[in-house]
């Protein structure tokens, strides 16, 4: 029993050298045993080891976690603490929800929370704010992180495709919904819900004219989105919304000849407009999509039709076969 032990102890050593470089290789070790108990056994003693190790897991078990939550906390709430004592009285009787509430009230401020109650934030100006509450700065941005992973936030820091978004934490994803639905949803009127139609049906003849442009065609003129479809929201907040929907692929603003911007909607250069693919129809919708199009034969002939027909000349490879 103790040659299997001391076994044991060499794989989980094995083990710790290699998560640290590739993090997957647990899961890809414990799975290549033979006898499925044993790997079970394994993977459990190396989780346990793994757990305890504040070289991989930095923080653990002490007051990190709780600073994490507590941003959480804030997050959620969307106005006044006001709203987070309505909403504790039904949760203070248990008592890791008792422990957070002591600890955000002990160490937030009001401005941590009048930031964390915006639809979106600068992480740098969150960070300054969050370190005045006790927390430290790179501790920030793993509790940004970890909020990420589990969806209370949007943050993709470093890793987003688009610069102007990696200082940008989005903090209540739902708030990204209601306004893409705006300008991603059902074509027919009927199909769309009260506040929808009431949108559509207060457009005058020049704001229809744009909004049939981008259910018809997948053109979105600018100011038929930021007037109308975006109108009750602030420029800054909705300069954000243009650069996630674009980091997402779900518009890309065109271009004209000369590489500037350009309305293909109304024809001028004095705002640009949006290729919005998810509004496409015919012959969009039937020649492009096939994945024979896409084939390294017809594939630059394809692109060439839409960079011609949607003037998009800077569109990604990445953009174009996700069509």
């Amino acid at each position: 029993m103790g040659s299997a032990s001391q076994a044991l102890r060499d794989k989980v050593a094995r083990v710790r050298s290699l998560i640290e470089n590739t993090p997957r290789v647990l899961l890809c070790a414990a799975a290549s045993f033979n006898e499925w108990a044993w790997g079970v056994e394994f993977l459990q003693h190396a989780l346990d080891s793994l757990g305890q190790d504040s070289g991989i897991f930095p923080g653990m078990g002490g007051q990190r976690p709780l600073n994490y939550l507590m941003l959480q906390r804030l997050f959620a709430n969307e106005h006044t603490a006001t709203g987070v004592e309505a909403r504790d009285s039904e949760k203070v009787q248990m008592e890791g929800e008792a422990v957070v509430k002591n600890h955000t009230d002990e160490h937030s401020t009001p401005k941590l929370l009048e930031l964390c109650s915006l639809p979106f934030v600068q992480a740098s100006a969150l960070a300054d704010e969050a370190c005045k509450c006790g927390m430290a700065r790179d501790e920030v941005y793993r509790a940004l992180e970890f909020l990420h992973a589990t969806g209370s936030v949007l943050f993709y820091g470093k890793s987003a495709r688009v610069e102007k978004l990696r200082d940008i934490v989005f903090t209540r994803p739902q708030w990204i919904i209601d306004a893409i639905k705006y300008v991603i949803h059902e074509r027919a009127d009927d199909d769309l819900n009260e506040e929808m139609r009431v949108l559509h049906g207060r457009l005058d003849r020049q704001g229809k004219e744009r909004l049939t442009a981008l259910q018809k065609r997948g053109r979105l003129c600018s100011r038929l989105l930021r007037e109308e479809l975006w109108g009750h929201l602030k420029r800054d907040e909705q300069d954000a919304l243009v650069s996630l929907m674009g980091a997402f692929r779900l518009m890309h603003e065109t271009h004209g000849e000369g590489g500037g911007r350009y309305c293909q909607v109304c024809a001028t250069n004095d705002h640009e407009s949006y290729v919005v693919p998810a509004t496409f129809q015919d012959p969009i919708d039937d020649g492009y999509v096939a994945p024979s199009v896409w084939t390294p034969r017809n594939g630059q002939g394809c692109k060439g039709v839409l960079r011609r027909e949607y003037r998009c000349s800077r569109l990604e490879e990445e953009f174009l076969s996700g069509l």
